[in-house]
C-alpha cells in the first residue's frame, strides 16, 4: 500500500467546504505527485521513502508520556502541544486554552471541522512540489493565532509538535496561520520531536502575516531522531517597516526538509533568517530558502551555518530575487559549512536574481574542515586536542544562538545545540 492510499484510509472525515478543499487538494496532488530529483529544488533530497511508506494517522496519546518532553519544555513560555498532530489540551500550559494571552485569539482548526469560524490559507498555494497540496489534502490540525495591534508579548508562543510511532508508521499534517497585527511584538517558537522506534512523517506548512511596523521572532528546533522525516514550509508576507526574524536549528532526522519563502511586499519590510544545523549518523537536512524583494528600500540578512559528522548531508539552496521595481535593495546572504568526518557531505547553492539596478547585494559560501593552525595553537597552549576541538566547533556556531533575541529562547537553544554538538564530538574520538 502506498503512503496516498494508507492516508486516504485512515483518515477522518470532514464535511462542508473543508471536504471540497481537501478534495481540490489531493486532485493537485496527484496530478504531481511526490517531487523527484527531476526538480532542480529537490535534486539533492530523494523522497521515495516517503512514497513508499504506509502512513496512518493516529493520535494516540496514551503510546506517549509527556516526561519525554521534558528536555524541549520552556518554562517562561506558553506551551501548546500537539500529538500526531492533534492538539492535545491535556498536555499544554495549565490554563492556557481557557485564558489566552491579552491580544491572542486562538482558532483551532479541528474543532471548526464545517469550516465555521476557520480561516483558510492565503499564502502557502500550492508550489508543484506535491507536500503542500498533500498537507492540505489530509489536514488535522492548524492554530490559527491572531495576534491583535499593538500588542507586546512578553511571554513566547511554543508550538510543540509530537511524532510519535512505536509499531506503525504515523503521518501528522498541520496548517498553522500566524497574523501579527500593526505595530505589534510576538515570538513564536515551533519545536519538533520524533518518538518510538516506527517511522514518521510531519507534513507542516506555517503561513505568516505581518501587518505595518509588525515585528515576529519566528523560531524552530527540531530532532527527528533516526526514523523521523519531516517537511516543513513557512511562508511569509511582510508589509511595510514590518520585521521578520526566522531562527531555525535542526539537530538530526532522517529526512528533513527546511523551506521558508519571504515575500518583502512594502517599503522599509526587514528579514532575517539564521539557520543551524548539526547533523551525525546518516542525518539528511534540506534547507531551501527564497527571499523576494517586490518593492523597494527593503533589505534582508540571510546566515546558514552547518556542522557535518558521520555520513551526514546538510544542503543549503537559498534564492535572493530583486524585482524590477525594487530599488535601493540591500540584501546579504551566506552558507558555512564545518565537517567533521570524511563521509559527512555538505552541498551549498547561494543564489542571486536581481532584475533592479540600484542594489547591494552578496553572496557567498565555504565548506571545509578545523582549521589546523587554531587547533595547534590551542593544543600549545596546554588544551588537550578533543577540547580544543570542542572550543573551536562552539565557537563556529555560536553566532547562530547569538542572534536570538529572547534570552529564554536562547538558553534553551543553546543547551540543545551543545548537547548534540557534545555527543558528536565524543562520538567521532571513540
Amino acid at each position: 500500500m502506498t503512503a496516498v492510499e494508507s492516508l486516504r484510509s485512515s483518515h477522518p472525515a470532514f464535511d462542508g467546504e473543508v471536504a471540497a478543499w481537501r478534495d481540490a487538494a489531493l486532485t493537485a496532488f496527484q496530478a504531481t505527485g511526490f517531487p523527484t530529483r527531476r526538480l532542480e529544488a529537490w535534486k539533492y533530497t530523494p523522497t521515495r521513502q516517503v512514497a513508499g511508506t504506509s502512513f496512518v494517522h493516529t493520535a494516540d496519546v496514551a503510546a506517549f508520556e509527556a516526561a519525554a518532553l521534558k528536555a524541549y519544555r520552556i518554562t517562561e513560555a506558553d506551551e501548546l502541544v500537539l500529538v500526531n498532530g492533534v492538539l492535545s489540551p491535556d498536555h499544554c500550559s495549565p490554563g492556557l486554552l481557557d485564558a489566552l494571552p491579552e491580544g491572542v485569539r486562538l482558532v483551532s482548526r479541528a474543532l471548526a471541522r464545517d469550516g465555521s469560524d476557520c480561516p483558510f490559507p492565503m499564502l502557502a498555494a500550492s508550489d508543484g512540489a506535491g507536500f503542500t497540496d498533500l498537507n492540505a489534502a489530509f489536514l488535522q490540525e492548524g492554530l490559527w493565532l491572531d495576534i491583535a495591534p499593538s500588542a507586546k508579548l512578553e511571554r513566547p508562543i511554543h508550538l510543540i509538535h509530537v511524532s510519535v510511532a512505536k509499531q506503525q508508521a504515523t503521518a501528522a499534517h498541520v496548517r498553522h496561520h500566524l497574523h501579527v497585527g500593526r505595530s505589534s511584538t510576538a515570538a513564536v517558537m515551533e519545536t519538533h520531536v520524533t518518538l518510538g522506534e516506527a517511522s514518521t512523517l510531519s507534513n507542516v506548512v506555517t503561513e505568516v502575516h505581518l501587518e505595518a511596523n509588525a515585528e515576529l521572532c519566528h523560531h524552530v528546533i527540531g530532532h527527528a531522531g533516526l526514523h523521523g522525516m519531516h517537511v516543513g514550509r513557512v511562508v511569509a508576507r511582510t508589509h511595510r517597516d514590518a520585521r521578520f526574524h526566522s531562527h531555525v536549528a535542526w539537530l538530526g532526522g532522517a529526512l528533513v526538509r527546511n523551506q521558508i519563502e519571504v515575500h518583502l511586499v512594502e517599503p522599509g519590510a526587514h528579514c532575517a533568517l539564521h539557520g543551524l544545523y548539526v547533523l551525525d549518523g546518516e542525518a539528511h537536512v534540506d534547507n531551501h530558502t527564497v527571499i523576494e524583494h517586490a518593492a523597494p528600500d527593503c533589505t534582508s540578512l540571510e546566515h546558514y551555518k552547518g556542522v557535518l559528522g558521520g555520513k551526514a548531508r546538510g544542503i543549503f539552496d537559498g534564492k535572493v530575487v530583486v524585482a524590477k521595481d525594487a530599488q535601493r535593495t540591500s540584501a546579504e546572504q551566506s552558507n558555512d559549512n564545518l565537517l567533521l568526518s570524511d563521509t559527512a557531505d555538505a552541498n551549498a547553492k547561494p543564489q542571486l536574481e536581481i532584475y533592479a539596478d540600484d542594489v547591494k547585494c552578496s553572496h557567498g559560501t565555504t565548506v571545509g574542515q578545523l582549521d589546523k593552525t587554531q587547533l595547534n595553537y590551542l593544543r600549545t597552549r596546554g588544551i588537550p586536542e578533543m577540547e580544543a576541538r570542542n572550543l573551536l566547533t562552539a565557537a563556529f556556531v555560536a553566532d547562530r544562538i547569538d542572534q536570538i533575541a529572547n534570552e529564554q529562547v536562547r538558553t534553551h537553544t543553546r543547551g540543545l545545540v551543545d548537547a548534540t554538538l557534545q555527543r558528536i564530538l565524543s562520538e567521532g574520538a571513540d
